[in-house]
Formats: C-alpha cells, sequence, structure tokens
C-alpha cells in the first residue's frame, strides 16, 4: 500500500494549510481566456489599481504574501496547478492588499472580467466553479481561525508539514520525501513564526524519529506514527486547555 493518506484526512489537512485549488473541472475555464507564460519570481501587485483579470495557474506555483513595515515577511498561501487567484478582487472590483509572486516558470490561464461575466449569463457551471475556488478560500480562512485559537506552535508546524508532503511529496522506501528542498524560514514565513521556534521543533521531531533527511530533502519516515503524534499533541493542548479555563489561566501560543 503507498504512504498516503486517506482522502478524508488529506482533505482535512489541506482546509487548514490552505492548499487553495478548485474541486471541479478546468476544462470550461480554458474555453474563457488566454495562455501566458511567467517567469520565475514575476509579481502581480495589484494593491493600487483593480484587477480586470482572474488567473487560472495550469502549470507553476505561487504564493500570496506581504511584507511588513517592521519587516515582516508573511506567506498566506502556496497555489499549484488547478487554483485560481484574485477571483474575489475582480468580481467586485476593488485593489488587493497582498502580492502574489511565481515560484516558479508558470503557466497561467488569463480571464478578462468582461468574459467571466458574459460566461456566467450562458453557463451557471462556471459560476459554480469561481464559487468552489470562493468558498473554499474562506473554509480554508475560518480554519486557520479555529487551528490559530486552539493549537500550539507545534501541532501548527506538524499540520503543515504533512500537507506539504501530501501535496508536494512522493513515495521513498517506507515513509515519503519531499520534490523539493524547504527552509526553515519559508515555514516560518507561512506560519507566522519566528525562526528559531520553527528550529526549536523541527529539531525535537527529528529527536524522536520522526522527521529526517535525504540527501537535503525531507523524509517522513512513518506517516502513521507522525499523525499519531499529532492526535496526542491535539489531546495534550485540549487537556491544558481545560485545566488553564477552569483556575482562569491564560496558555502561551509558544
Amino acid at each position: 500500500m503507498d504512504p498516503v493518506m486517506n482522502d478524508d484526512k488529506k482533505q482535512l489537512m489541506d482546509d487548514q494549510y490552505h492548499i487553495l485549488h478548485i474541486n471541479r473541472t478546468s476544462t470550461r475555464l480554458e474555453k474563457l481566456g488566454t495562455t501566458h507564460v511567467y517567469p520565475k519570481g514575476f509579481i502581480f501587485d495589484f494593491r493600487e489599481k483593480e484587477p480586470d483579470a482572474i488567473y487560472y495557474i495550469k502549470r507553476g506555483r505561487i504564493i500570496a504574501y506581504e511584507d511588513s513595515y517592521d519587516g515582516d515577511h508573511r506567506i498566506y498561501n502556496i497555489m499549484s496547478s488547478g487554483s485560481l487567484f484574485l477571483e474575489e478582487y475582480v468580481l467586485f472590483p476593488r485593489t488587493c492588499p497582498v502580492l502574489f509572486k511565481t515560484l516558479t516558470d508558470s503557466e497561467l490561464l488569463k480571464i478578462h472580467r468582461c468574459d467571466l461575466i458574459r460566461a456566467f449569463k450562458s453557463d451557471v457551471d462556471v459560476t459554480l466553479d469561481i464559487l468552489d475556488s470562493v468558498c473554499n478560500k474562506f473554509c480554508a480562512s475560518m480554519e486557520t481561525q479555529r487551528i490559530g485559537i486552539k493549537q500550539d506552535a507545534e501541532w501548527k508546524l506538524c499540520r503543515m508539514l504533512i500537507s506539504t508532503f501530501e501535496n508536494y511529496g512522493r513515495a521513498y522506501k517506507d515513509g515519503m520525501i519531499l520534490n523539493e528542498k524547504v527552509s526553515h524560514q519559508l515555514l516560518a514565513d507561512l506560519l507566522g513564526m519566528n525562526r528559531v521556534t520553527v528550529s526549536r521543533k523541527f529539531k525535537k521531531l527529528r529527536d524522536l524519529g520522526l522527521i529526517s533527511q535525504e540527501s537535503g530533502h525531507l523524509y517522513l519516515p512513518d506517516i502513521d506514527a507522525f499523525l499519531t503524534y499529532m492526535d496526542q499533541l491535539e489531546f495534550q493542548s485540549s487537556t491544558t486547555r481545560s485545566d488553564n479555563e477552569s483556575d482562569g489561566t491564560q496558555l502561551p501560543r509558544d
């Protein structure tokens, strides 16, 4: 049996981690737009100008991010093939507060607002395709807020790692290995944590034998053991939270 999670567990992790994609077919959308290729590092900036088109990722990977005035670099999600972006800012025109940047050379389908609105009037399935993407983003945002309240830093890191392996990894030996190298800084930016905190949690996972490296790539030797450890963390967090609520103590998340 391949070392992967069941579909229900994987969908739960995707929703929490902001693995953004539409669940419906993309063939209808491909008839509406034109395909463009963008090089690695290309930035879409609509902070001062309303976008007039949405983009569907046919190939490649894109991040949504912003840099704060105090120097923090915050990544909100990573999108790959099957993802839409900017639709919520195009349907009801408004500027977008975050930037989008290609992490790899990317092939995108560009659909102008006028063509999209015209398609809405003639094909309800196109409308549902776009609503599917918007719904996924809303649910992911809600789940992130819920997790932020309930879980600690270690569980959040584990959640992100398992989602990353399921979406960007492959079977290797008895576990899974990531196809690309991932830095502690990238994970810290995604989680909104200090890099030192992420490195400290990584060391604990390595010491427990739950994660290691093979040729510089992260390797997950036993998915079931990793998920079991996450369940233990969740139970401990729930128990500690209940104990502290009973005596009025506020528990720090790090």
